[in-house]
């Protein structure tokens, strides 16, 4: 696997955990900046992947 394959992957999965935490588990108010931190950093990481050449 390349460096733009894995990227794209942890990126996504971030975004996924952090979609499914605190969409349908729910989330206290001073858990807030950890999920948030989780989907911009899962955000950074996709964006930052399609930018990578893919060889």
């Amino acid at each position: 696997m390349n460096a733009k394959r894995v990227l794209t992957a942890v990126g996504l999965i971030l975004i996924v955990i952090g979609i499914f935490k605190v969409s349908i588990l729910g989330y206290y108010p001073r858990e807030a900046p950890v999920f948030i931190g989780m989907l911009v950093v899962g955000a950074i990481c996709t964006f930052a992947a399609q930018k990578l050449p893919s060889k």
